[in-house]
C-alpha cells in the first residue's frame, strides 16, 4: 500500500466513524419538533401538569431553541403602552415587549391543544417583559385589557417584568367559533411566582395556512395585545 493509498484509507475511516456518530447523536436526540410532554411527564396521568411542571419545561424547551428565532420577522419586539388601569384609574407605563412563537407552531394540530392528550396542551409562545432604557419611568408590568370569548366582559391581564411561557390547552370548537385556555406563566423558580389564567377566542382562518411560525404586539388605543400562530388553521390572541 502507497502513501497516498494509506491516507485515503484513513480518510475513509474518519468519514464513516464520523458519519456513524452523527447517525447515533440524531437517533438519540430527539428533534425539536417531536418533543412531547411524555419527555417530561407520564403520559398516562390524568389532568394537565402543574404550574411548576409546565415552568420547569418551558425553561427546558427555551434551553433546547424551542421557540423561533432563526427566521427574521417570526417574533416581533415593541415598545409597549399601556393607557388603561381599572384599579388604579389611568395610568402609561412604557416597557418593551417581545414575543417568540413555538417553532413550527403553525403545523400544531387540533388534538395536540387538548387535554387529552399527554397530559394536555402545549407551550406555544414566549414572552418577555422588560424595561425601557428610554423612557424614565419604571416599568413594572404590561397590561392588556382582555374580552372574554362570546361576552362582552372585560379582565386585565397582567404581565410583570420577565419572560413568560404560553400554554394553550382546552382548545375547543363550537358553533360560535373556536377558544381556548391559556396559562401565562411566569419564568420564575419562586412559587410566588406569576400565573395568569383565561379563556380565549382562536380566530379559524381552514381556507389558507401559515408557512411559518408567526408572532406579533397588536398595537390598540389602550394597549398592545398579543397575537401567534398556535395551530395549523388558526391563530391564538390575548386582549381580543
Amino acid at each position: 500500500m502507497n502513501k497516498r493509498t494509506a491516507v485515503m484509507a484513513l480518510m475513509g475511516g474518519a468519514i464513516s466513524a464520523l458519519a456513524l456518530n452523527v447517525g447515533v447523536l440524531q437517533a438519540q436526540t430527539p428533534s425539536i419538533r417531536h418533543f412531547k410532554w411524555e419527555m417530561a411527564f407520564d403520559p398516562e396521568r390524568a389532568g394537565p401538569p402543574s404550574n411548576e411542571e409546565l415552568r420547569e419545561y418551558g425553561q427546558m424547551l427555551d434551553r433546547s431553541g424551542y421557540f423561533e428565532s432563526r427566521v427574521i420577522g417570526t417574533n416581533d419586539r415593541q415598545v409597549l403602552d399601556t393607557k388603561h388601569d381599572s384599579t388604579s384609574g389611568v395610568t402609561v407605563y412604557e416597557c418593551l415587549g417581545t414575543i417568540w412563537p413555538e417553532r413550527h407552531a403553525h403545523r400544531n394540530a387540533p388534538e395536540d391543544l387538548t387535554t387529552e392528550k399527554h397530559g394536555g396542551g402545549r407551550i406555544t409562545a414566549k414572552v418577555k417583559i422588560e424595561d425601557n432604557p428610554a423612557d424614565p419611568a419604571e416599568c413594572r408590568e404590561h397590561v392588556i385589557w382582555h374580552v372574554l370569548p362570546g361576552t362582552t366582559d372585560t379582565t386585565d391581564i397582567r404581565l410583570t417584568v420577565g419572560q413568560h411561557f404560553v400554554y394553550v390547552y382546552d382548545f375547543w370548537i363550537g358553533n360560535g367559533g373556536a377558544t381556548a385556555r391559556v396559562k401565562i406563566i411566569r419564568d420564575d423558580d419562586s412559587h410566588t411566582a406569576t400565573v395568569v389564567e383565561t379563556e380565549i377566542r382562536v380566530c379559524v382562518h381552514p381556507e389558507y395556512g401559515y408557512q411559518h411560525a408567526l408572532a406579533r404586539w397588536i398595537h390598540r388605543p389602550c394597549d398592545a395585545a398579543l397575537w401567534w400562530s398556535c395551530v395549523r388553521f388558526g391563530c391564538c390572541s390575548v386582549g381580543d
